[in-house]
């Protein structure tokens, strides 16, 4: 299983693949499904994922690329 991971402060959130699409994980929640893992970071640093238990992701200092997170396997 191919995946992505970054390290924030409050915990890691994780890019899986997921049959033909890649999920967001964080804190064991499925907080998004995405077509490619860069259409999941850039919905994560532009403010359009907010969970009511954390608040606004993008204030967690992500990177807008993929590259810059941890890879998997």
């Amino acid at each position: 299983m191919k995946y992505w991971y970054y390290k924030t402060a409050q915990d890691t959130i994780y890019i899986v693949k997921a049959n033909q699409d890649y999920d967001v994980l964080f804190k064991g929640d499925c907080i998004g499904t995405f077509d490619d893992p860069q259409q999941a970071v850039e919905n994560l640093v532009s403010g359009h994922t907010i969970l009511a238990a954390y608040g606004d992701l993008s204030t967690f200092d992500i990177p807008e690329e993929i590259e810059a997170w941890q890879q998997g396997r």
